[in-house]
């Protein structure tokens, strides 16, 4: 039962978590495998034919599992690597479920009944997808919002790039199912028979969601929910949900399926993904046309003619590219800009070569999971200054693996296709005058599946959802290869276990274990990211509370104390900085960041990202002196990100270091002369350090520069009055509505000693800004 839960894993999202798109599957999926897992292994010892076969599909499974349990424990930082964090929820504990779900699938779905189970699990799948895609399709059509805030259709995945890989591996099971029924033109007969799990997964999840959608209506329960669309689903909705279900049913879902989930991984606008699926496609047309027998002519020329016209259709889209039905459209808009110039200005032209430098450093097991961050922050390109500045990935399914794993972990990875695609081919035959277990169309379709998604992987990351669908197409294969090979050795062979043993012995250890499993993997996590939760609630409040925070990180799980130490940074910020909190509870605060800082660091000592985020703090609460040491050692870890260096810089601003801000400001804008916020620091350094000539040397006049609200306050703060007041003027012509350049000029005038200008200022300011009628009367009677 719990494996045939595992396809609903990419419908939840927990609401009531931090990062509740993959927090709720990750915490799901890991309890579904612990459940199985421990079921199988009682099995497995009362009955021999449940016990595992040993092929090499399996073989390279476990290969896999154990060469990045290795990699990680002798990695840049070993707990990170098993543990991972909220935001990714991957690590080898994410790896050793997969590999336990491999195990306990190919060995349950195996025997007579093996292929139609796996085709059961396949429909359930099929099924949710149809429902998330149902959600999809109301945010397409403007019903709900699409979370990351862009056109880009989300669904619960969360991420349009997530979207787009989980229908493409649904498009390539849907086909598959479509070939394996052997339906050779259009058969609108009502199959129930065929479809049911189907049929009942979407039935089953649309009845949980319309009571769960009821129960928080009249309840008005706003906490953390099992169902994403729990609180967003109407009754309508589902309603509709189910009469159009019913008609796709009447004239077989197969059919409409492919097509359904080709137009919203489209919707997805995910190039990578569509260049897979449309790869994917031309291949297997491609097999089929020059493989299928003599008997299949017909097909072959279909096949042949169709691969013809996608090429066709190819060119001449390429040949329209700027035409204005592909430059008005977002989809094809980015699928027309791709191209190597295109390429050098994202962000994987820049942390690819880093993938690959950082790779040389450590060739033969890499860096460990979840230790990219490592590299970005030693080979950071400055030329990325414009572009994301926490970069955990390589963006690359294959650099994340050349890097986390070495070429020894990059090797078992790819040997996961290399062998999928094998068993695929190599289907061993039942006697010499039958077919091999698949026919031509679906090998063919398998293969365009496997070489789909490996072209996905080219340009994206993993994760949960197409890992589980990936490990359970190689455990579909590896069972299928067990059912046609009985000469697989056995895991312990047919050696019988007595019934005393099995109860008395295996079941208790095995039920004790499974509760140590869920305790450590389950309840913890949960019980800190919950607590996480109420802490950043109580940021929010009139009386915050610190000692929440301290409740969080006593849970003691390694995977969110990182995060909560961030947000502790965060919070204690914007509290610190508020005028409505009292002395003592700024300082509650300021005491719990302090200790955050250090035990992060304690924890990640050569991870440059707390020693930012710590300095950063400290700058912001005018605590520059304690923010110098975080920042230099920030350096020596980055020496080449712009960011690092301009808060360092502010630091030896703050505490009168003049010379040191103009030399590592100097250093930051050769880095790349194109970073606006580099020159205006150096500007800035060189005007305070009695250096202005040197300045307009460099940068001209440049009113983007020079005549800016902090040049102003500059000239201000070295009795410049002049030209700070020149600067002012220029911006309030400039901007006649901001009151805050009114503000600077009279600090400005006071500051120079002429007080009745200040004056004149505020009462000509009355009269342009009645808003601030009263606050402007108290300056104006505090100045006289």
């Amino acid at each position: 039962m719990a494996l045939f839960l595992v396809p609903i894993v990419p419908l939840i999202v927990m609401n009531g978590f931090f990062f509740p798109f993959i927090t709720g599957k990750a915490f799901l999926f890991r309890l579904l495998v612990e459940i199985a897992f421990g079921s199988y292994l009682i099995l497995a010892f009362a009955d021999a034919k449940y016990r595992p076969r040993i092929n090499y599909i399996t073989v390279g499974v476990t290969v896999f599992a154990f060469v990045t349990l290795i990699a990680d424990l002798f990695g840049a930082n070993p707990i990170r690597s098993m543990w991972s964090n909220f935001e990714r929820m991957e690590g080898w504990i994410t790896i050793v479920h997969l590999w336990a779900f491999f195990i306990v699938a190919t060995s349950l779905f195996s025997g007579e009944d093996g292929k139609r189970l796996w085709h059961r699990w396949m429909y359930a799948s099929l099924g949710v997808a149809f429902f998330i895609g149902m959600y999809g399709l109301c945010q397409i059509l403007g019903a709900f919002e699409i979370h990351q805030g862009s056109t880009r259709v989300d669904a619960t995945l969360g991420n349009a790039a997530y979207m787009a890989v989980y229908m493409l591996i649904n498009i390539g099971i849907a086909l598959y199912l479509l070939a394996e029924r052997k339906v050779a033109r259009w058969n609108f007969k009502v199959d129930f028979g065929a479809v049911w799990p189907f049929i009942v997964s979407f039935f089953g999840i649309a009845v949980l969601v319309l009571i769960a959608s009821l129960f928080q209506h009249f309840a008005g329960y706003e906490g953390v929910s099992a169902l994403y669309l729990a609180h967003k689903l109407t009754f309508i909705f589902v309603t509709f949900g189910l009469l159009v279900f019913t008609v796709l049913v009447l004239v077989y879902p197969l059919y409409i399926l492919p097509i359904f989930f080709t137009y919203l991984l489209y919707e997805t606008a995910t190039r990578g993904t569509l260049l897979g699926l449309v790869g994917g496609i031309m291949l297997a047309l491609f097999l089929y046309a020059i493989l299928a027998g003599t008997h299949n002519k017909k097909s072959r020329i279909v096949s042949a003619s169709v691969l013809g016209g996608i090429i066709i259709l190819g060119l001449l889209f390429w040949f329209n590219r700027n035409a204005s039905f592909v430059q008005n459209n977002e989809t094809l808009r980015r699928m027309a800009s791709i191209s190597w110039e295109d390429t050098k200005t994202q962000a994987r032209a820049y942390i690819w070569p880093m993938a690959l430098k950082g790779w040389t450093e450590r060739p033969i097991l890499g860096w460990g999971q979840e230790n990219f961050n490592y590299i970005f922050n030693a080979n950071y390109d400055p030329r990325m200054w414009s572009q994301e500045q926490w970069f955990d990935r390589a963006h690359s399914v294959y650099l994340d693996w050349l890097v986390a794993g070495g070429l020894v972990g990059f090797v078992s990875y790819i040997s996961l296709y290399v062998l999928l695609l094998l068993g695929i081919w190599k289907m061993p035959r039942e006697d010499h005058h039958r077919k091999s277990h698949f026919t031509m169309a679906e090998k063919v379709i398998l293969t365009g599946l496997v070489v789909g998604y490996a072209i996905h992987n080219v340009f994206v990351f993993d994760n949960l959802a197409s890992y589980v669908l990936f490990f359970a197409l190689l455990a579909f294969i590896a069972s299928i290869r067990n059912r046609y090979n009985e000469n697989h050795p056995v895991l312990f062979g047919k050696r019988e276990f007595s019934v005393e043993s099995t109860e008395y012995v295996v079941a208790p250890i095995t039920i004790i274990a499974f509760i140590v499993l869920v305790y450590f993997f389950q309840i913890r996590p949960l019980n800190a990211n919950t607590r996480l939760i109420t802490a950043l609630r109580s940021c929010q409040q009139t009386t915050p509370d610190a000692t929440l925070f301290d409740s969080a990180l006593d849970v003691g799980a390694y995977v969110a104390n990182q995060e909560i130490r961030e947000q502790i940074l965060s919070c204690a910020g914007g509290i610190i900085s508020g005028r409505q909190y009292a002395g003592p509870t700024k300082m509650s605060y300021y005491s719990l960041a302090n200790k955050a800082i250090e035990d992060q660091i304690a924890a990640a000592p050569k991870d440059a990202r707390m020693y930012v985020l710590g300095g950063m703090f400290m700058n912001a609460v005018g605590q520059s002196a304690q923010a110098l040491p975080l920042l230099e050692k920030a350096h020596l870890l980055s020496p080449r990100k712009q960011t690092v260096d301009l808060e360092l810089a502010q630091s030896y601003l703050s505490t009168g270091q003049l010379e040191k801000s103009v030399d590592l400001l100097e250093q930051a804008y050769n880095l790349d002369t194109t970073y606006d916020g580099a020159r205006i620091l150096l500007a800035i350094s060189l005007v305070l350090s009695g250096q202005e000539s040197k300045a307009h040397e460099l940068f001209g006049d440049n009113p983007d520069i020079f005549k800016i609200e902090q040049m102003g306050a500059v000239y201000a703060s070295i009795k410049q009055f002049d030209k700070a007041i020149s600067i002012y003027q220029d911006l309030m012509k400039k901007d006649k509505n901001n009151i805050n350049y009114v503000s600077g000029l009279v600090q400005v005038e006071i500051a120079a000693g002429r007080k009745w200008q200040a004056i004149e200022i505020l009462r000509k300011a009355k009269e342009d800004f009645p808003l601030y009628k009263d606050q402007i009367e108290a300056a104006i009677k505090s100045l006289q």
